[in-house]
């Protein structure tokens, strides 16, 4: 019985990913007031929101994804949380668009920068996004 459980418990973890790590892409910024997003909801730019690939709507709404700034810029090794409340149109399979708040806090307050290379860890068994940009 204990060896079943411990092989159960090894297939378990093997096979269940708890956070997909994903690189590659870019992250820019957005201003979440300027309306409802595609969530149905409505946010204030200094909140901590992202807009996902159209790929990955609506499911991703609700959704929290963590984006650590792996540049060489402004807030390298910076991570936050932020939630997937809005689709980015222009973006591709491994782009995120944060909010001014969240990019401001990405980088330290670098909103010239513009782009910011990340790494984003998305939920249990599902891709969010994920992205490298340059900074």
């Amino acid at each position: 019985m204990k060896s079943t459980l411990i092989f159960s418990l090894v297939t378990l973890l093997s096979t269940t990913s708890l956070a997909q790590k994903f690189t590659g892409g870019r992250a820019t910024f957005y201003s979440p007031s300027v309306g409802l997003g595609s969530c149905g909801e409505t946010h204030a730019d200094s909140d901590l929101v992202v807009a996902g690939p159209s790929s990955m709507m609506p499911g991703a709404c609700g959704k929290t994804v963590m984006i650590t700034n792996t540049g060489t810029g402004n807030g390298a090794g910076n991570t936050i949380s932020a939630e997937v409340v809005d689709t980015c149109a222009g973006c591709g399979e491994s782009d995120l668009d944060l909010s001014i708040g969240a990019f401001d806090q990405l980088t330290n307050g670098d909103l010239a920068a513009g782009v910011a290379t990340i790494d984003s860890y998305g939920s249990i068994n599902e891709r969010i996004s994920g992205s490298t940009v340059k900074s």
